[in-house]
């Protein structure tokens, strides 16, 4: 099979069904964690598997697993025996995930990716997920309905946090942050020709008089007669 034949089977399919919904990915906190931690901190192409679990339209990757691998600035190549020996291990049953970095490079699959995947889903039969990441924490995330032989890129993720979606997190919370707004205090002046002494006597003629008498005679700013 040539690449442009690939292409084309993996092409965005611009006429779905309406009884056949458009998949919504989701990674767990922990599981995206793991990803980018694996971006970030290797500067060789690196690629790792995820385990998925299907709710209807929604794929939850929740777990990322590494396996058994050779790097380069570029490419990611396996041993077969050590691969296969380290994958009969694992829960092959929801296995249907592959992330690799692009590291500094753009996320958009190269003709070797593009082989691989059409590679890896020929042995599939329900569906599976491919993502690549960078150190920029730019993506490109596709996924292959292979019972419907409809596939789609260019998909955006959610990230959930103990089974609660953050965005959802985030608006319950929202209203709890406002932002600040200094307020602005009123000077008011005393008219203190209102004040009044006579031989040792205080005369408070009104509300003005009253907060004077306080502030200054109370207050000591002011000597008793």
């Amino acid at each position: 099979m040539d690449l442009v034949n690939i292409d084309e089977e993996l092409e965005v399919s611009l006429k779905i069904e309406d009884n056949t919904p458009a998949p919504v990915i989701k990674f767990t906190a922990e599981a995206y964690l793991k990803m980018r931690q694996l971006v970030m901190s290797e500067d060789k192409e690196v690629g790792c598997h995820g385990l998925v679990r299907k709710e209807d339209n929604v794929y939850t990757i929740y777990d990322v697993l590494v396996y058994p691998q050779t790097v380069t600035g570029a490419t990611v190549q396996t041993d077969t025996e050590k691969y296969t020996g380290w994958f009969v291990e694992q829960d092959i049953e929801h296995m249907r995930f592959q992330g690799h970095s692009h590291v500094n490079m753009s996320t958009s699959p190269s003709s070797v990716d593009v082989q691989y995947y059409s590679d890896l889903i020929s042995n599939m039969n329900d569906y599976y997920i491919f993502f690549i990441m960078n150190k920029r924490g730019e993506y490109h995330l596709e996924f292959h309905d292979l019972i419907n032989g409809i596939s789609y890129d260019k998909l955006s993720y959610d990230i959930v946090l103990e089974d609660k979606d953050l965005d959802e997190w985030y608006h319950n919370n929202k209203e709890l942050i406002e932002e600040y707004k200094p307020k602005v205090s009123e000077y008011k002046s005393w008219d203190y020709s209102k004040k009044k002494k006579k031989r040792g006597e205080i005369r408070i003629d009104d509300d003005d008089g009253i907060e004077y008498y306080r502030q200054m005679y109370l207050g000591g700013g002011w000597d008793e007669f």
